[in-house]
């Protein structure tokens, strides 16, 4: 095994510190480079061969010294709001973020970067009769929300550093299922608030992939000498469906109140107006309302095809996550 570190961005975040804990356990060094104040309990800390490193994709001077002895990067940071008025980090973190990545690993001769994008970033359509594939060009009208876009425009910057040499393969997850600290968002933060009696869902579907096959293309994609795209889209299946799951695997009640397009419609710019007038976060955002009922589907046989097998059951990806809400200490 390469005993160079592997550099991980986004090492906290609900794919990085597991993909950082699967690195270590099949012999990689790992530099897990992290913010200041981020929670790093999710991390086996003490690992002898783990460094971690704190830092930020947005200064450049910190995130070239995290690349020393480098040969190659897992970058998986990235902001993720739905919120109008975080239009500006979205940019920042995820589209400069990533240029700063790609320039300073193409100066420091790294020999490959595996760049975590997401299926926001194709060129899906709500409703589509065909589902989205990695054939699906990406198209500025479809761009269901800000975050999407940025994704996209980080995706450019990726595809300029493999026009200027870099060694690039990238991973597209759909809703990442896994433990994780519920206060940074994403399906922990759901299965609590599933725990919690949540009796309403959206009308809309999507894809809904193991955090462990996530990890594994990564893995995969790391290993190979050519440039390579994996579409890491899981199981296609309603918000209801997805929901009564969670809730199988919790022991409660499933929700069974609909939210319809309308309600939500009416109801987000009355949460945008009351979050100015009180300085809190919004409820519910224009992002959120439009993603909560779309229908999106995704097909493709990148994953099956490349790492040879199946993805993760959805029913064994829940009972994962949902079992290990929190991580033992290391």
């Amino acid at each position: 095994m390469d005993s160079q570190p592997i550099l991980v961005t986004g090492a906290t975040g609900l794919v990085g510190h597991h993909l950082t804990r699967a690195l270590l356990e099949t012999g990689y060094a790992v530099r897990a480079l992290h913010r200041t104040g981020s929670n790093t309990n999710y991390l086996p800390i003490g690992h002898k061969k783990l460094e971690l490193f704190e830092g930020d994709i947005l200064d450049i001077f910190r995130l070239e010294e995290a690349m020393i002895g480098c040969r190659k990067i897992i970058h998986a940071a990235a902001f993720i709001s739905f919120r109008s008025a975080d239009r500006k980090k979205l940019d920042q973190v995820n589209i400069d973020g990533t240029a700063n990545v790609v320039n300073l690993a193409l100066e420091q001769g790294v020999e490959r970067l595996v760049y975590i994008s997401s299926v926001a970033a194709l060129g899906r359509e709500s409703g589509s009769v065909q589902p989205t594939s990695l054939d699906d060009s990406w198209q500025p009208k479809r761009a269901a929300t800000n975050y999407a876009a940025s994704k996209f425009a980080a995706e450019r910057e990726v595809w300029r550093g493999q026009a200027e040499g870099l060694a690039v393969s990238t991973v597209y997850p759909s809703v990442v299922v896994g433990s994780g600290d519920p206060e940074r968002g994403g399906t922990p933060a759901l299965f609590e608030r599933i725990k919690s009696g949540q009796s309403t869902y959206s009308t809309g579907s999507s894809a809904f992939v193991a955090v462990a096959d996530v990890v594994d293309a990564c893995l995969y994609l790391l290993q190979l000498r050519e440039d390579k795209r994996i579409l890491c889209h899981g199981h296609n299946m309603s918000w209801q469906e997805f929901l009564s799951l969670v809730a199988q695997e919790l022991g409660v009640s499933p929700p069974t109140k609909a939210i319809q397009p309308w309600q939500s419609g009416l109801a987000w710019p009355v949460a945008n107006l009351w979050s100015k007038v009180t300085g809190s976060d919004p409820f519910l955002t224009k992002d959120r309302h439009r993603l909560a009922h779309a229908h999106y589907a995704y097909e493709g046989d990148s994953f099956e095809k490349e790492l040879g097998r199946p993805f993760r059951e959805i029913e064994e990806a829940l009972n994962e996550a949902t079992q290990n809400s929190v991580l033992p200490p290391a």
